[in-house]
């Protein structure tokens, strides 16, 4: 309890000093401003010439724009001045704005009905409908991994090499895990197990409610890049030029000829003629599509930079130089090359068939196949 109130104090005295007890308001946005609606007409003309529709564009004028995160449905924009506004990306309208005068040092997790995100050593616990501040706690450890929530815990790997089982509601860590080697990966929850990766070489799987070790899984290299959840498949991506699959076994490895530095993606079929397919790109910019089933290489594409998403015939990928690609998702074969030097962020997920182009001047935009 001693503990608890130092905390609680300690909060206090930062709350003061920052002075987040004086409310501040989001930047006024005027539609009928003559520069906004400028901007928006010159970004208007770059993406039509794109194979895009543009169903929805949200502004943020004013204050730019420091980061951007889409997690699951919902858009999270922090603008430089340390607002974050969450934003529905099926219709582009803000469901709220958090005022939290600290930067967000990683992507925010979700569960159905909260929002975790984390700034330095400060734990937010946010309601995912209403942006609400439930707790703001500062952490006994400095987290080095993005927060995955589960009922009242948030599980995150700290720089001391443990994964934390940190309690909200009662402010206590309710387990610790340590491992050999820093854990940068966002921790997976595929209930009754948690899959954690660390530079140990090691992919661990957890009891989640008591922390007790399921399996480990050894690397050559070590797993840096977060770690991605789907048909009860965890797909992590190492430095020793392999992806895994793991779900209670190693399904497969496959092999690329270079590290692998970003997540794994797993787009699925959207028609009779598509497939399932899990998507990798190497340090040196080889995308590599994969049978999920059998860990096979079916095709692959040089110059890559991300995997953006899937429409009604092709898969999008963001290509050097801010080059759009648009690519058979049967043969890897390029349809065209776009141009998107106009915009400074591009953000998707697996379930979302459509892509989110942002600038850092607060114009965003969502778009999908025509």
């Amino acid at each position: 309890m001693g503990n608890r109130s130092l905390v609680g104090l300690s909060l206090g005295l930062a709350l003061l000093a920052t002075g987040c007890l004086h409310a501040r308001k989001p930047y006024p946005f005027v539609d009928a401003d003559e520069g906004v609606a400028h901007r928006r007409v010159e970004l208007r003309k770059s993406l039509a010439k794109l194979p895009l529709a543009d169903h929805w564009d949200h502004v943020i004028p004013y204050a730019g724009i420091r980061a951007v995160y889409l997690e699951e449905d919902t858009l999270f924009i922090q603008t430089e001045d340390f607002w974050v506004h969450a934003v529905n990306y099926q219709d582009g309208i803000t469901r709220w704005t958090l005022d939290m005068q600290m930067p967000v040092t990683a992507r925010p997790g979700l569960s159905s009905d909260l929002v975790t995100m984390i700034s330095h050593d400060v734990l937010w616990v946010v309601d995912r409908g209403t942006g609400g501040v439930i707790k703001k706690l500062i952490l006994g450890f400095v987290p080095s991994s993005p927060p995955t929530p589960v009922g009242t815990r948030v599980y995150m790997g700290g720089f001391d090499q443990y994964l934390y089982a940190y309690n909200w509601q009662t402010e206590l860590r309710d387990w610790r895990y340590w491992s050999d080697g820093e854990i940068a990966s966002k921790p997976v929850y595929l209930s009754p197990f948690l899959y954690f990766a660390s530079t140990d070489n090691t992919i661990y799987v957890l009891r989640e409610a008591t922390g007790t070790t399921q399996a480990k899984y050894s690397t050559v290299g070590p797993v840096t890049a977060d770690l991605t959840g789907a048909f009860r498949t965890v797909y992590a991506t190492s430095r020793d030029f392999g992806v895994y699959a793991i779900s209670g076994a190693l399904e497969w490895k496959f092999l690329g000829e270079d590290s692998f530095v970003q997540p794994a993606m797993r787009i699925e079929s959207r028609g009779p003629d598509e497939e399932d397919t899990v998507y990798a790109i190497s340090r040196g910019g080889i995308l590599y599509a994969i049978d999920p089933i059998f860990g096979k290489k079916r095709w692959e594409l040089p110059e890559a930079e991300r995997v953006l998403f899937r429409g009604k015939g092709h898969d999008f990928v963001l290509a050097r130089n801010r080059v759009l690609a648009m690519v058979d998702n049967r043969t890897g074969e390029v349809r065209g090359r776009y141009d998107l030097s106009a915009f400074d962020f591009f953000v998707t997920n697996p379930q979302s068939n459509a892509l989110y182009v942002g600038t850092t001047d607060g114009f965003f935009f969502c778009l999908s196949e025509k």
